[in-house]
């Protein structure tokens, strides 16, 4: 199924039509928030996001055209047009232009209430829609499916190293307060579950991401099995959390890692990837290793200086 960078592009090209699709209907259903008087008001989001929020965006919000609910409507119309067709046709590299464009056209009206996967979509457009047009150069194909693999292992690997600079992951707190909120959370989830749970889970979404990487240097199998886990966890963000948009901006990329997995085991020795994972994991650990200690360091100190700041109170009250 994925011979060739070409057939790993063409699934990528599904999956973002998939995404662009998403994208548009949730634009359209949810037009009631983006009209005038709306949580997102498309005629004050552009300036919220550029301005500061103050008495200067009301007074010139009322000089606005009435017309940014059209333009969303029709940018967003154009987006699901796009997104069929490259669902259908992923080879019609015009689509991705017309997605990537619609998608830019949306952006300001909709900043406000974009979640990060969007920023992934866009590049992974942008990439498709190039090596469409370099399509008939095997070389131009081969560059843009290692770009795509490279920048989505990538993506998980910076979310992970950055987790890891935080004893809130480490500790669970993050994921069960994460879970807890109203906005991305399930009511009731943090009350039932154990929190050795949350702590595991922590542990398994720091070390899965940064870790990600390697399914690039690791036999064929192996991967598969890593990206089977990454769209394992992206669905349950989407069921948990509301992310579905992650889980096609992302998946989008995936195609193109697990052929990079086949390029690698091709041209390169299993000594030569041995090699690399090792020096790879070694960075991680070290980047992790660093970070758990500082985070100790600074906690000791903080528990410290509590005690010192209670035993100076203690004293200062105790009669002489």
């Amino acid at each position: 199924m994925l011979d060739d960078a070409a057939s790993a592009l063409s699934l990528s090209g599904r999956c973002i039509g998939l995404a662009t699709l998403l994208a548009g209907v949730q634009v359209l259903v949810g037009m009631r928030a983006l009209a005038p008087g709306g949580a997102l008001d498309v005629r004050l989001t552009p300036l919220l996001t550029r301005l500061r929020i103050d008495v200067s965006v009301l007074r010139v919000a009322h000089r606005l055209r009435a017309s940014g609910t059209t333009v969303v409507r029709v940018a967003a119309g154009v987006q699901c047009l796009a997104g069929v067709q490259l669902i259908v046709w992923p080879s019609i590299w015009p689509g991705f232009c017309v997605a990537f464009v619609a998608g830019a056209v949306l952006t300001p009206y909709l900043r406000l209430g974009l979640d990060g996967a969007d920023d992934m979509l866009r590049v992974l457009t942008l990439a498709l829609a190039v090596a469409g047009a370099a399509s008939a150069s095997p070389v131009a194909r081969t560059a843009a499916a290692l770009f795509v693999g490279a920048i989505v292992a990538l993506a998980y690997c910076v979310a992970g190293l950055s987790k890891a600079q935080s004893v809130m992951w480490w500790s669970g707190r993050g994921l069960r307060g994460i879970v807890s909120t109203e906005y991305f959370g399930v009511s009731g989830l943090r009350r039932t579950v154990p929190a050795r749970l949350f702590v595991l889970g922590s542990w398994g979404i720091v070390a899965g991401e940064s870790f990600f990487p390697l399914a690039i240097v690791l036999p064929p199998r192996l991967a598969l099995v890593l990206v089977v886990a990454a769209v394992v966890f992206h669905v349950a963000c989407g069921v948990v959390m509301g992310l579905d948009a992650f889980t096609f901006a992302f998946a989008a990329g995936l195609p193109c890692v697990l052929w990079c997995s086949l390029a690698a085991s091709d041209t390169m020795s299993p000594t030569m990837r041995l090699v690399l994972g090792v020096a790879f994991a070694g960075a991680v650990l070290l980047w992790m290793a660093f970070w758990l200690g500082r985070e100790s360091t600074s906690a000791s100190r903080a528990a410290r200086g509590d005690r010192r700041a209670r035993t100076g109170s203690g004293r200062s009250r105790s009669p002489r």
